[in-house]
């Protein structure tokens, strides 16, 4: 899964808890949704917090906007951040 960005919905409870941690262990790039996730909930850096309620059409659509824009992000800072590293 390195190299793959996955998005989980309700994750931060139940299942979900367990499905975006199964993801992390595979490598993958988790950006897990629920009502009340935090950042916290799990320590992997390749996790991000993205809080949202989805239960419209309008809602999920709002949801997926934000996963392409923390996404592009989120890239481009693990990029910068290698740059640093390899300049020190």
């Amino acid at each position: 899964m390195h190299g793959k960005v996955v998005l989980v919905t309700g994750a931060s409870g139940g299942l979900g808890t367990y499905v975006t941690q199964a993801f992390l262990d595979a490598g993958a790039t988790v950006m897990g949704t629920s009502r009340k996730i935090q950042q916290s909930d799990f320590s992997s850096p390749s996790f991000t917090a993205v809080p949202a309620e989805i239960s419209s059409h309008e809602a999920a659509k709002v949801l997926v906007d934000q996963v392409v824009v923390v996404g592009c992000v989120t890239d481009w800072q693990q990029k910068t951040r290698g740059l640093y590293f390899l300049r020190r």
